[in-house]
């Protein structure tokens, strides 16, 4: 966090640079011309953060700051999928090979090295994952509408978003609601369009993009 305070003071002060040069008018040449003595550099970024925190400057950076943090927070970068326009339907085996022998805490090998694991054939995915983008008032819509079937039928989901407001979207439904950052999960899934859900299918994972 300090790091990122000193670069945007050298930025302020770049800036400040940049401006005087850019405003300062050609006086012309006046008596004896003498070679300009460097100041120190590191001398000048000490005496210019003092000057920044006496003025208050130096509060308002880290406020400014941390707005920037908690937007992004909140506001991660929207993943840009394409509204669902066709319905498409596709499946996904999860099953996994091990890479190396899986032992027990005696050292017994309980799963050998390229056995072929299906995880739904030990766990079963017990709720539905919905992915959609909260900046699309038409998928919220829809979002509003099939939650409130599934509450009915007594099935739960997960809301997992790639684009628009976390705190927004909790508030909506009251709930927590996630987001697909750097949008691991819908190329994991081969997701291509929103509104998207994820269910189980015996032992494969059904992914149906739906229009809203």
């Amino acid at each position: 966090m300090k790091q990122l305070f000193s670069i945007r003071i050298v930025l302020l002060i770049a800036i400040g640079i940049t401006a005087h040069a850019a405003f300062s008018s050609d006086l012309g040449v006046v008596g004896q011309v003498y070679p300009i003595a460097e100041t120190d550099f590191l001398v000048f970024i000490e005496q210019h953060m003092e000057e920044i925190q006496k003025n208050g400057g130096w509060q308002k950076i880290q406020n400014q700051l941390k707005e920037r943090v908690a937007q992004h927070a909140d506001r991660p970068a929207a993943l840009f999928l394409p509204r669902t326009k066709t319905e498409r339907i596709g499946y996904i085996n999860p099953s996994i090979s091990v890479s190396s022998d899986l032992k027990d805490a005696t050292g017994r090998i309980i799963l050998p090295r390229g056995t072929v694991v299906n995880p739904l054939s030990v766990i079963s995915l017990t709720k539905e994952l919905i992915f959609y983008d909260a900046e699309d008032p038409a998928q919220v819509r829809w979002v509003v509408d099939y939650d409130k079937k599934l509450k009915q039928t007594g099935i739960k989901d997960k809301l997992i978003l790639v684009g628009g407001s976390i705190s927004s979207q909790s508030k909506l439904f009251s709930r927590a609601v996630y987001f697909d950052q750097t949008g691991k999960l819908i190329k994991k899934f081969g997701i291509q369009q929103v509104p998207a859900i994820i269910t189980q299918s015996g032992l494969s994972l059904k992914i149906r993009e739906v229009v809203p």
